[in-house]
């Protein structure tokens, strides 16, 4: 054993004696705190998802913003079809076998 454990070991052989055999009973106020009246509690309600959904909205709007996606770009237009109706750069391969 180190110095600290037996310290602590006999500090609570000391104090076993003065810890009660039941713990007090708990008793809860049902109302609240003079602190949090109805409006302010109704408040703080809505102004912490707020401010959640608006600090993932800017997490994200800086994450697209470094990486140079905020505007979206359209996709690259397919090649125009030729005469026959397949695109320019089909190439048909007949064999004379």
């Amino acid at each position: 054993m180190t110095p600290l454990q037996d310290k602590l070991r006999d500090a609570l052989r000391d104090t076993a004696d003065e810890i009660p055999a039941q713990a007090p009973p708990l008793h809860l106020h049902p109302q609240p705190r003079a602190s949090q009246d109805g409006q302010n509690a109704r408040w703080r309600a809505w102004a912490v998802p707020l401010a959640a959904a608006a600090l993932v909205l800017a997490v994200v709007g800086a994450s697209l913003a470094v990486t140079g996606n905020l505007t979206h770009q359209p996709a690259a237009t397919r090649p125009q079809a030729g005469p026959g109706g397949v695109p320019a750069y089909y190439v048909a391969l007949t064999s004379t076998a």
